[in-house]
């Protein structure tokens, strides 16, 4: 069991951690906005991700990886947008509320024991 390849993504936080992804090992060093767990989760989806496309297709390793590269991208691209339109709804939404809840200065009474200044 050799270890093929190794990433570093970040400042370390801990040591490397082996992961197996589509038949092949890495080490993969945990950062403080990527921790172990993390890396695990990804990694098992990867895998996952690539097993699926290899029981559909003969084609080799290295273009079911680029097959599975570009449809996770896409999936991104979307929840991207997504979450972009929710985010620009949201704030339309308070701004709406700003402006419903604003009062003309004129109509702003003053406070009390300051009517003679």
């Amino acid at each position: 069991m050799s270890i093929e390849n190794s990433f570093s993504t970040g400042t370390p936080t801990s040591a490397p951690i082996k992961v197996d992804i589509f038949h092949s090992q890495y080490l993969i060093q945990p950062t403080e906005h990527l921790p172990a767990d993390d890396i695990r989760e990804l990694a098992a989806y990867v895998d996952g991700r690539l097993h699926e496309m290899s029981r559909k297709t003969s084609r080799d390793k290295f273009d079911i990886a680029i097959m599975v590269a570009l449809q996770i991208a896409a999936q991104m691209c979307e929840d991207q947008k997504r979450f972009q339109q929710s985010i620009h709804r949201m704030i339309e939404e308070l701004e709406k509320a700003v402006e419903g809840k604003s009062v003309p200065e004129s109509e702003q009474s003053t406070p009390t024991g300051f009517n003679n200044i």
